[in-house]
């Protein structure tokens, strides 16, 4: 288990950590492991490839913007048997507010997965640019 005690950290819209984040990594895999009180959201996927996130279990309501995992501008993305309960979104897809822009290629989010979030949405695809998010088939 990995708590971020995140009621300890204001709530501004800088400065906070995540409890993982990877940039511009490759065969990332993250499993079997407990997420909890992220500062922030509770996982951040930049410009990565080849990502597996599976088993996991997120519990993140210690903050505001408490997404549980947030994938941006990363390709073959799995997201499978995960529960997350999060305070905004559980799954935001985003298309490059920190590196170039590029578009999210190949994500499957398993019908395996449980959501519950209370301020907003279970999958969220955040648009910037429209239209940038690749159907693999």
């Amino acid at each position: 288990t990995i708590d971020g005690q995140g009621k300890h950290f204001a709530p501004n819209p800088t400065g906070r950590p995540y409890l993982i984040r990877f940039s511009e990594c490759r065969n990332i895999s993250v499993r079997g492991v407990t997420l909890k009180n992220s500062a922030m959201w509770a996982q951040h996927y930049l410009a990565c490839k080849q990502v597996l996130v599976e088993g996991i279990h997120v519990t993140n309501h210690a903050n505001v913007n408490n997404d549980g995992i947030d994938i941006d501008c990363s390709e073959d993305v799995r997201v499978a048997n995960c529960a997350i309960d999060s305070g905004d979104d559980a799954i935001v897809l985003k298309e490059g507010r920190e590196v170039e822009r590029g578009a999210i290629k190949e994500l499957l989010a398993a019908p395996t997965n449980e959501y519950t979030r209370e301020l907003a949405d279970a999958v969220r695809r955040l648009e910037s640019p429209p239209d940038n998010l690749e159907d693999p088939g």
